[in-house]
């Protein structure tokens, strides 16, 4: 039986933010007490199990395909699913919540006071920036005890003054062409690309490493990189990438012809990018 409150579930929104949304409206103060009430398992839910995710369709009265096609996933090995696009754990931001400063109180102003969801995209690391509003994405606070990682509204509430905050104080930035094609890419709206033969958190990377050593050279300080620089690497590699086969095995040849690279091997030539590629 459906809950007595219910929302229309958004385009792209990912199950965790959808569950949140219907614990609260439905009296929950924290959204992973409220799983007793309604026969869920919590962690079971955040993981994205089928039993759980069929609960969740009776109990949100939404279509149940619908529901999984935006569900972030966690599977038995290393990584991540979203849409049945796989990402290593470290491609992709679980606990880590970012939201679109903008996209939020647009939802809350559209929506009243439970409006506001997650994109299933702000978990994706390598994209930084809303592709609906040109705003960098905004990392949450620190967790206030009890509030779980999950617990997306509640998250929102704790954060809400700086997230209003946010939307006065930071400036536009336009997504990258890197940001928009994965986004593009998850959302099922790509057009043919030579990425596209590679899984999108190994496309994402390739673009983020290859620009790097194209910028800063075989032994750039990757630990040093601030968003910004992600951005940039990301933009640089896509450029690149993004033209082909041909374009990309150019741009390995122009590593190994710069003035100053070391002679030896692979290593030498292209630091970084094969240091990743080995792994």
């Amino acid at each position: 039986m459906p809950l007595p409150v219910l929302f229309v579930l958004q385009p792209y929104a990912s199950h965790t933010s959808f569950w949140a949304r219907l614990a609260a409206a439905n009296l929950a103060e924290y959204a992973q007490y409220f799983y007793t009430d309604v026969k869920v398992k919590f962690p079971a839910l955040v993981r994205g199990e089928t039993a759980q995710l069929d609960r969740l369709s009776e109990l949100g009265d939404v279509d149940r395909e619908l529901l999984q096609s935006n569900a972030v996933c966690s599977g038995a090995g290393e990584g991540h699913t979203i849409g049945g696009q796989f990402f290593e754990k470290r491609t992709l931001l679980r606990s880590i919540q970012r939201v679109c400063p903008t996209c939020i109180i647009a939802d809350i102003e559209a929506g009243g006071e439970f409006g506001a969801y997650g994109r299933n995209y702000w978990h994706m690391a390598s994209v930084r920036t809303c592709v609906a509003h040109s705003r960098p994405l905004l990392g949450l606070d620190a967790l206030k005890s009890p509030r779980n990682a999950h617990d997306f509204h509640g998250r929102i509430i704790d954060d809400f003054v700086m997230i209003s905050s946010a939307v006065k104080a930071s400036g536009r930035r336009p997504p990258t062409d890197l940001e928009s094609y994965l986004v593009a890419r998850l959302q099922g709206r790509v057009e043919y690309n030579w990425l596209n033969k590679f899984c999108i958190q190994v496309a994402s990377k390739t673009c983020e490493m290859l620009g790097a050593v194209m910028m800063r050279g075989p032994t750039a300080n990757l630990a040093a990189f601030q968003a910004e620089d992600w951005l940039a690497a990301g933009s640089a590699g896509f450029a690149v990438a993004s033209q082909g086969e041909e374009a990309f095995r150019a741009a390995l040849a122009d590593l190994q012809r710069r003035p100053g690279t070391p002679s030896g091997g692979p290593q030498a030539h292209w630091g970084r990018f094969y240091q990743w590629v080995a792994l």
